[in-house]
């Protein structure tokens, strides 16, 4: 592939992640936030038959692990990520509507 029509591409990839918010922040002084695109593939990659068919293999065994691990946030997500949220305003936030989320009653 011609060098200039890659270079091209990455910068239209980079380009549309910062037009669609694909972006994170990058590690910075507090009060000076620096924001990077996400990461990108631009190309896709060759996955091997055997790997996928393993992965496919353990994926019941996975879901009733993240199943068994959601079922009870309050003991298993808020815990882990209470020192997370006293850091960082999103993830308390996030952690609230959570709690008042399982709070409600079900039907």
């Amino acid at each position: 592939m011609d060098s200039n029509l890659l270079e091209r591409i990455r910068i239209d990839a980079i380009e549309t992640c910062a037009a669609t918010g694909i972006m994170v922040k990058k590690n910075t002084e507090k009060g000076h936030p620096e924001y990077i695109h996400a990461p990108i593939s631009l190309f896709p990659l060759v996955y091997p038959a055997d790997l996928l068919q393993k992965a496919l293999e353990m994926q019941p065994d996975l879901g009733k692990l993240v199943g068994s691990i959601i079922a009870n946030p309050q003991q298993n997500i808020h815990l882990l990520l209470q020192n997370f949220s006293a850091h960082d305003i999103f993830m308390s936030k996030l952690i609230e509507v959570s709690r008042k989320f399982n709070s409600l009653p079900r039907k």
